[in-house]
């Protein structure tokens, strides 16, 4: 629920590329807040799937932001 309603707030706040970036990081958020509050574990492949996905989003986010300059 945390992630959404961040997702929420911050799409009134920042671009919609930014938006889009949060909401592919929910389910890394998600996992990390289980981790960190629940217990749970994380894997080797969900470790490196989550290293992956922020990698991804940066990448977006910057290249959008670039992108935007540049118009």
């Amino acid at each position: 629920m945390v992630p959404y309603v961040l997702d929420t707030v911050a799409a009134g706040i920042v671009s919609a590329a930014v938006v889009g970036t949060l909401f592919a990081l929910d389910p890394v958020i998600g996992a990390i807040l289980g981790w960190a509050f629940s217990g749970d574990q994380i894997t080797w492949s969900m470790a490196v799937g989550i290293a992956l996905i922020a990698a991804a989003g940066a990448i977006i986010t910057w290249r959008g932001t670039k992108e935007s300059r540049a118009a």
